[in-house]
């Protein structure tokens, strides 16, 4: 997601399109539904038919179809799977992957 604000910028979620806190580079299928007091990114990707509650974070993860994130839960560093359902004040969170490429 690091080259979409330069190659792609008119696929990125904004504030005013979503009316949430919107963090760095985020996609948001036209077909998801996010509260507005959601606070999303960097690095997020949603797809259709998800419903985002109040009060969710979401960074550096991808939440696939059909996928449903109850009140105050907090996804990081995740893959929410298609048509899942997270509960509230859950937090579900997975370690950054780094490389060493020399």
């Amino acid at each position: 997601m690091r080259d979409y604000q330069a190659k792609h910028p008119g696929r990125l979620a904004t504030k005013a399109q979503w009316k949430c806190e919107i963090i760095g580079n985020v996609t948001i299928d036209e077909n998801a539904e996010v509260d507005p007091t959601a606070k999303i990114g960097p690095n997020v990707a949603i797809g259709a038919g998800v419903k985002v509650g109040p009060g969710v974070r979401i960074s550096n993860s991808i939440i696939l179809d059909g996928s449903e994130l109850k009140d105050n839960s907090l996804i990081n560093y995740s893959i929410i799977g298609w048509n899942s359902s997270i509960g509230l004040w859950t937090r579900i969170e997975g370690s950054p992957v780094t490389s060493s490429c020399e």
